[in-house]
């Protein structure tokens, strides 16, 4: 009876224990939110709040941090991926910003997959 007493005990503690952490997670996110200074809608930082727990985070600047580590590889896979320009031999999407834009070989009048069109 004691065992089986002392094992609910532990459950009950361990539960109670992942509770306050959740609680503090979710008071630092919070307060992360408010000192980035974001313009965004108490519907989006409740979101941001929600996924930076979710994902385990301790903070929303480390979560945006993350992510923006994160597209900035996308970015630069996507870069390399696009290559350079077939007329003006710059490396895309910038090429010569559509200075030759004219030609029958720009990448431009090729269709270009520009990375910002996703």
């Amino acid at each position: 009876m004691k065992k089986e007493q002392t094992t609910a005990d532990k459950a009950r503690i361990r539960e109670q224990a992942r509770l306050r952490k959740q609680k503090q997670r979710a008071k630092k996110a919070k307060l992360a939110v408010q000192s980035l200074a974001i313009n965004a809608s108490a519907s989006e930082q409740q979101q941001l709040n929600e996924q930076a727990i979710i994902r385990g985070f301790d903070s929303i600047s480390e979560y945006l941090m993350t992510l923006m580590r994160i597209d900035g590889d996308r970015i630069k896979h996507d870069q390399a991926a696009i290559g350079t320009c077939t007329s003006c031999k710059l490396p895309l999407p910038q090429g010569c910003k559509a200075v030759f834009k004219g030609q029958f070989d720009c990448s431009y009048i090729q269709g270009l997959p520009l990375v910002a069109s996703r």
